[in-house]
């Protein structure tokens, strides 16, 4: 992976555990369910997500995750955010 991108580990524990609904306004975010199952909450509706998925997050994207019976683990990948600079105030 280069250095341009960030995989991050989440977990949102066992039944009905919850990622409450969010956006990510910059960023695509790819979501790999590597265990268990669950679901993917969208202005759509929602979507069934078991161990072996893989759904693409375009930015600006509402999505909350429920885990299900057997609880769920993913990773996600995006690209990096730019990390933080202190910079001179500007000039009034």
């Amino acid at each position: 992976m280069s250095r341009s991108h960030s995989l991050a580990w989440a977990w949102t524990g066992s039944t009905s555990s919850t990622c409450t609904t969010h956006i990510e306004p910059d960023l695509d975010v790819v979501l790999v369910v590597v265990a268990g199952d669950g679901s993917l909450g969208t202005p759509e509706g929602r979507q069934e997500v078991a161990s072996g998925n893989l759904v693409w997050l375009p930015h600006g994207a509402v999505r909350a995750l429920t885990a299900g019976a057997t609880g769920l683990s993913y990773l996600t990948v995006h690209r990096r955010r730019p990390g933080l600079q202190i910079k001179l105030r500007p000039a009034r």
